[in-house]
């Protein structure tokens, strides 16, 4: 009994600690695990794996990404630019096709983290003025 629980723990602990890692559930293929990568060169990568390891995408982008915001009802996800980024990026889940870069206006940059609104109309960045 005392492993089971061990065991059940350590299952709990590891699904709430992704580590990085957001999870996009799709209806007709499951969920897709996503994050953002570096590779031994330094080149950025926004990444989708299947939860048995099969990569889906690995898309170049410009920055180095933070958070992944899901839209809510499309197959959708921005990669949001780390801290000072200045980019932000669209990213097709079914295909990891870049839809849209999104870059921040002069003398600001981005602070890694924004939410898309339920309706999935508008999304919001948190952002600096470097002139400030």
């Amino acid at each position: 009994m005392r492993r089971q629980a061990m065991a059940l723990g350590s299952l709990l602990l590891s699904a709430c600690t992704l580590g990085g890692w957001t999870l996009f559930k799709q209806k007709d293929t499951g969920p897709l695990l996503l994050s953002a990568r570096d590779d031994g060169d330094g080149k950025h990568y926004a990444v989708g794996f299947r939860l048995d390891g099969t990569q889906v995408f690995a898309t170049q982008v410009n920055q180095r990404c933070h958070d992944i915001i899901n839209h809510p009802s499309l197959p959708f996800a921005v990669f949001i630019a780390r801290r000072p980024g200045t980019e932000s990026y669209l990213i097709d889940l079914r295909d990891g096709s870049l839809l849209q870069t999104i870059v921040s206006q002069p003398g600001r940059h981005f602070y890694g983290h924004a939410v898309i609104h339920r309706d999935g109309e508008w999304l919001y960045a948190t952002e600096n003025d470097t002139r400030d």
